[in-house]
């Protein structure tokens, strides 16, 4: 499973703030930041990757801050995936587990 969202809207600074916060918080609670810094694109967007220590799920998350022709809204880009898992046989897939 791969649920992509953003936050728009909200000024730059705020993003930044957001961002860092995001980053000093996740190892605080159950997360290994395992990559983070500038992007490949033109604008080197700051990413950050980071793994759940107890599930099997990542989260994504980039700051955009400008685009390349400086008209782009700026925005946080978060993706939160799911690692791949198979029920084991027999498992009524229609209630919750």
């Amino acid at each position: 499973m791969r649920h992509p969202w953003s936050i728009y809207e909200v000024a730059p600074d705020k993003l930044e703030a957001g961002f860092q916060r995001l980053r000093e918080s996740l190892p605080k609670n159950g997360w290994k930041v395992v990559a983070y810094g500038r992007d490949a694109s033109a604008n080197k967007n700051l990413e950050l990757t980071a793994d759940s220590d107890k599930e099997p799920f990542s989260v994504n998350a980039s700051l955009h801050i400008t685009g390349a022709s400086g008209t782009q809204q700026p925005m946080l880009q978060i993706r939160v995936v799911s690692g791949c898992f198979r029920a084991p046989k027999g498992t009524d897939l229609s209630k919750e587990y």
